[in-house]
């Protein structure tokens, strides 16, 4: 008679689950949208206007909103060297747009900020 022999079976331990961090791979349930802002506007010399803006992003991450729908000043051009990538908190003074000083907007998302020569002045 045959006598049984034992088999070894290796069980994979059960993976432990870890809370998930907000990553750009893993981005939070929600989003809040970005806002366009102004410090100020400039009379420069030449009769042409320059503006300081900047943004606010609430959200935890980096927001890239890439210069099109959402990201786009009119009139034409659209692209005046905005940002597209958009760090988390208030930054003021990130850019300036040099224009003839009659109404532009800048839309970032679903903010629609208004410039003209009758914005508030630099001091």
């Amino acid at each position: 008679t045959a006598t049984p022999t034992a088999i070894a079976t290796r069980v994979a331990p059960t993976p432990t689950r870890r809370p998930v961090s907000p990553t750009p791979l893993n981005p939070p349930a929600t989003h809040i949208t970005l806002k366009a802002t102004l410090r100020c506007i400039a009379a420069n010399p030449d009769g042409s206007y320059t503006a300081y803006l900047g943004y606010h992003n609430p959200n935890i991450l980096t927001v890239v909103v890439p210069v099109g729908p959402k990201n786009q000043f009119s009139p034409a051009p659209q692209n005046r060297a905005q940002p597209t990538a958009f760090g988390q908190g208030v930054h003021t003074d990130d850019f300036t747009v040099v224009w003839d000083g009659s109404k532009l907007t800048w839309t970032l998302e679903s903010s629609n900020l208004e410039l003209s020569a009758a914005s508030p002045a630099c001091q």
